[in-house]
């Protein structure tokens, strides 16, 4: 509609000035009957009027007109009252406000609200919780101490994670003490109290990384370390974490990477024996070390680094102190697997003393292959690089090459570029300004070697400032801007270099060289300002240069060079009105200078560089309309809608992704009715006609929701029902639920939609209706939502009659949705209901049920005090059905505990005749608990006792013993079997893959091959000898390796000597070694 309300001289401001303007008036009507008139208008008047009588509540702190205000339909009107209101009312009006807010939209004010209005959270919250409403229980942490304490069993019970992320984040100490408290009196596993714990860890482990280190300690005695978050611990307390890690008998899920340098020897060998992943890259970390400890790590570490051909990575070696890098070189170079390989041996050349590196080189400089010959300079450029000293010698080298094919110069180019910056001193400058002019008077000088050139320059100029720029200056006039400088840079280094590059870009400008003064202002970036002349080349582009140019000018101006941008772009569009097509020129117009839009919103054409004048363009913007005046959008509104409509004449269509962007507009404009959108929602064209359907829930004010509803009853439903969501996703619960009575129900895909939104949306009013539905001959994918749609009111008795009577349905597509049913909202009594619901469900006819309660109860176990849980989940291991066996076991250690251990037995004593069944859940049974760590102990010896009964699965007792012992005692046991009837091939095979798939650490793998090494059976000598071929495979062969392979090849039975004969550790030892 045309802002009839809005004056003349308010349409010439832009959005901010209006605001501005607007506040003042709001301050004037106070005493002002003019001023208080005008307000009293706009309340009633368009779009524009009532947002800024919202924000003129600034001025005027008149509470009831913002509590108006916020009830507008308009939710960015409502939002900016909502706002207002905060900041400017009294706390019962602010109150009154609150109340109205549909439940999706109360967090936010109160979150903002804490610190400046506790009493209106606290008596919002305590009326909330009066009222019996459910929303109130994650909003207590939000409330003060004494609201807190007063609603605190029954939130943390039914308010979710999001109460107890709200805790840890406001209460960090709360909420640590009641989770370690609940931790230790928990005598079951609760899958909802460890999520809880597991958020109250994330939280915590930024804000307050001590309490998040106790919760951690108690949480860890109920699950495997490897499932809590510890990531942000290990960057808050890297040395505690590393003693977590190394001190745990199970694995756990921590990179240290990033830390390892705050770490002392003795923990980083000790985290690598645990698992090489936890240190990530080691030469990330191994440079930030101190020298000594860089030694002693290599020492311990270099034969796990040592690949099976000797090498060691050049990036290890390079970290290395000065004695024992060498050294490592020389061992490097000389392995004869790299005797035929000059480009992999010659990366390690550089490591070397210089005059070693020189004479090492010295064959490949003269090869007729230019990449051998690039890598002997890079070589040199290497050992330069811890020789110094040396700088002007290998200066010297280049300058003799200075006719080397630009392949060549490239490589040292680009490894000049990558020396320290503090290598080079001021007698090094004057060879070094000779390789870089020679490299400029090369003909086949690549854009490679000039952007490696910029690198070079740039990375001296904080060092070498007047010689940088001075080289840089002549880098640029001769090849143009580098470009990328290899680092961001400074408002220093601009001051710097201006002085000489200035000169050179006002020629390229002289020369129409304009795309180099735009790439030169690009790398500039930020600092602009910094350097006005090159602003003033960018002016002169958006005057007088080539188009694409000038645009780059103009974006330049309009991102970095904010005082000048506005001057610069009214001044442009003064000159050329097209320049209100180009993106920078638009958005600043649509963000800051709305009052100059007008002439650009589609319904006219013009001509200028950038446009033909020949059609009319319309601006594709996307969002941030709520800025525009009624008027503004009318105009933008009717170019859209031109824009969408059918041609009268074939030749005239518009390309349908046009057509699309601006039925997808329409909808943006909050100052605009839906009649256009509704038209369109009914054109012929399918694309056409289903955009604007999914777009009529996007409206404002929700002005799509009528049309919306007319759609569900044709053939537009499919799209209409979920355009419905965003239209109601923030009304209040009551309105939602009318709107869903009123939806025809006779089609699956509406019914469906309609349920599920009544249940999210309309609260526990929507029971009833729930009620009635239940009763009717539903589809089953409308009943089955019907069932999801009371999740949310499990502690409601007309939802148990629904969930209850369902159980026996013999649909199992319905009753599978009842195995998803989430209770963290839930009071206790109804957590108890859901454990019966799963008990009967374990029993339905259908496997796919049941396997889904299993798997529910898996994941997410529940207290089963009675036990009941458990007997009937163990019953499933006997099961024909291989999943159900497996999910099965699954969920009965998720809710075990040692007191469990007999019920334990007795399932697998049953199992012993099954022998498959026995075979699947005993290997399940070993997969999952050996990585429990020391929890479910008691459980595991009786499972292992109760199979060992039966003495013809001994492969399936090696099993369990590996999954029950630590190493040790594991090879002790093996012992047992030697010399009997279950010691043969097939045990002995067994026994080595057992131990290896419990992923023990190397020393724990040690302490069992010790066991088995002076064994007189030869049998167990030999799973001795594949267990040190084993860890060798990670921790490499050290000379306490080396010595018991040798013993091993020693050996008088051929079964051991004939494979240790065979086994090749690198050769020769590393020094770290010896």
């Amino acid at each position: 509609m045309a802002n009839e309300g809005l004056p003349a001289e308010w349409e010439a401001l832009s959005h901010s000035a209006r605001v501005r303007k607007a506040v003042e008036v709001g301050r004037q009507s106070r005493s002002d009957a003019a001023a208080a008139r005008l307000l009293r208008e706009w309340r009633t008047g368009g779009f524009t009027q009532r947002l800024l009588a919202a924000y003129a509540g600034h001025g005027s702190r008149d509470s009831a007109a913002l509590l108006a205000l916020a009830a507008d339909p308009s939710r960015t009107i409502a939002g900016i009252a909502l706002s207002v209101l905060c900041d400017a009312s009294d706390d019962n009006a602010l109150l009154a406000t609150i109340r109205e807010l549909p439940p999706r939209r109360v967090a936010r004010p109160l979150t903002r609200l804490r610190r400046v209005r506790p009493d209106v959270i606290d008596r919002f919250i305590t009326e909330r919780v009066a009222a019996g409403d459910a929303v109130a229980w994650p909003l207590v942490p939000l409330g003060s101490a004494a609201v807190l304490e007063q609603h605190f069993a029954t939130a943390a019970e039914r308010g979710g994670d999001t109460f107890w992320r709200r805790l840890a984040a406001i209460h960090p100490a709360d909420a640590a003490a009641e989770i370690v408290a609940r931790l230790a009196a928990a005598t079951s596993p609760d899958g909802l109290l460890f999520a809880a714990a597991r958020s109250v860890v994330a939280v915590l482990s930024d804000r307050e990384p001590e309490a998040a280190l106790t919760v951690v300690a108690a949480l860890r005695r109920h699950v495997p370390l490897a499932t809590i978050p510890l990531e942000a611990l290990v960057a808050r307390r890297p040395v505690i974490l590393a003693d977590l890690v190394l001190g745990a008998s199970e694995p756990a899920t921590a990179n240290f990477q990033r830390v390892a340098h705050k770490l002392d020897v003795p923990r980083i060998v000790g985290l690598f024996r645990r698992g090489a992943g936890h240190l990530g890259d080691p030469g990330w970390w191994l440079a930030r070390l101190p020298a000594g400890d860089r030694d002693a790590v290599y020492r311990e570490l270099a034969p796990a680094w040592t690949a099976a051909d000797g090498v060691v990575a050049v990036t290890i070696l390079r970290r290395l102190p000065v004695a024992t890098r060498q050294a490592e070189a020389r061992r490097v170079v000389a392995l004869p697997a790299l005797a035929t390989r000059p480009l992999q041996r010659l990366v390690f050349v550089g490591l070397l003393p210089w005059d070693e590196a020189r004479a090492a080189a010295k064959p490949w400089l003269a090869h007729p292959e230019a990449e051998n010959r690039a890598a002997a300079l890079v070589a040199l450029c290497e050992a330069a690089r811890f020789a110094p000293a040396r700088l002007t010698e290998f200066l010297e080298l280049l300058t003799v090459r200075k006719h080397e094919q630009d392949p060549v110069r490239l490589a040292f180019l680009g490894a000049l570029a990558t020396l320290p910056p503090g290598r080079w001193k001021a007698e090094h400058l004057p060879a070094l300004a000779r390789v870089i002019r020679d490299a400029l008077d090369a003909g086949d000088l690549s854009t490679g070697s000039v952007a490696a050139l910029g690198r070079l320059v740039f990375t001296l100029l904080p060092f070498q400032p007047v010689w940088a720029a001075e080289q840089l200056a002549e880098v640029t006039r001769d090849r143009g801007y580098p470009g990328w400088t290899g680092r961001a840079l400074t408002a220093e280094d601009v001051r710097r270099i201006a002085p000489t590059l200035t000169p050179i870009a006002e020629a390229w400008l002289d020369r129409e060289n304009e795309g180099r003064v735009v790439s030169l202002a690009s790398t500039v970036g930020r600092w602009l300002p910094d350097w006005p002349e090159l602003v003033g080349f960018l002016e002169r582009l958006i005057r007088t240069g080539r188009d694409y140019t000038a645009a780059g000018a103009m974006a330049l101006i309009a991102q970095h060079v904010r005082a000048e941008r506005e001057r610069v772009i009214t001044a442009a569009l003064a000159r050329d009105e097209s320049w209100a097509l180009q993106p920078s020129v638009m958005n600043f117009l649509h963000t800051r200078r709305q009052d100059l839009l007008t002439p650009f919103l589609g319904q006219r054409a013009y001509a200028g560089r950038f446009s033909t004048g020949k059609v009319r363009h319309v601006l594709p913007l996307a969002a941030g309309f709520f800025r525009w005046t009624d008027s503004q959008q009318e105009t933008f509104a009717g170019s859209l809608a031109e824009l969408s409509e059918p041609p009268s004449r074939k030749k005239d269509a518009q390309v349908t992704w046009d057509v699309l962007f601006a039925v997808r507009r329409l909808p943006a404009l909050p100052a605009i009715g839906p009649e256009r959108l509704v038209r369109l929602a009914g054109d012929a064209r399918p694309a056409v006609q289903e955009t604007a359907v999914r777009a009529l829930g996007r409206f404002d004010a929700r002005q799509g929701i009528p049309e919306l509803l007319d759609a569900l009853g044709d053939a537009r439903a499919r799209w209409a029902v979920y355009a419905l969501r965003q239209a109601l996703n923030d009304l209040p619960p009551t309105r939602v639920l009318e709107v869903m009575r009123g939806v025809p129900l006779a089609k699956v895909t509406v019914a469906k939609e309609a349920v599920r939104l009544a249940g999210e949306f309309g609260g526990t009013a929507a029971l009833g209706w729930f009620a009635e539905l239940h009763r009717q001959d539903l589809h089953r994918d409308v009943r089955g939502a019907v069932l999801r749609a009371l999740w949310d009111h499990l502690d409601h008795s007309e939802a148990w009659a629904i969930l209850d009577e369902s159980v026996a349905s013999p649909d199992p597509g319905v009753v599978i949705g009842l195995a998803r049913i989430q209770v963290d909202r839930a009071s206790a009594a109804a957590r108890d209901r859901v454990a019966d619901l799963f008990l009967r469900l374990l029993e339905y006819p259908e496997p796919t049920v049941r396997v889904a309660v299993l798997g529910r109860l898996a994941a997410q176990p529940v207290p089963d005090p009675r036990r009941g849980l458990l007997a009937a989940v163990l019953a499933k291991l006997a099961s024909a059905i291989p999943d159900e066996r497996t999910a099965g076991l699954s969920a009965a250690l998720a809710g075990a505990t040692d007191a469990d251990a007999a019920a334990f037995a007795a399932a697998f004593t049953r199992l012993l005749p099954q022998r498959r069944e026995l075979g699947s859940s005993v290997a399940n049974f070993a997969a999952v608990t050996r990585a429990l760590g020391p929890r479910l102990l008691e459980v595991r010896s009786a499972v292992l006792a109760a199979v060992e009964a039966d003495p013809a699965v001994v492969s399936l007792h090696v099993r369990l013993a590996a999954a029950r012992l630590a190493a040790e005692p594991y090879a002790q046991w093996v012992l047992k079997l030697v010399g009997t009837a279950r010691w043969h091939a097939a045990t002995q095979t067994a026994a080595f893959d057992a131990l290896c798939e419990t992923g023990r650490p190397a020393e724990a793998l040690d302490r069992a091959e010790a066991v088995w090494a002076s064994h007189p059976d030869p049998a167990v000598r030999w799973l001795a000898l594949r267990v040190l071929v084993r860890t060798s495979s990670t921790q490499g062969w050290g000379d306490d390796r080396r010595d018991r392979l040798q013993r091993y090849r020693d050996d008088p039975s051929p079964l051991v000597a004939d494979e240790a004969a065979l086994t090749f550790p690198p050769e020769p030892p590393p020094p770290a070694a010896n």
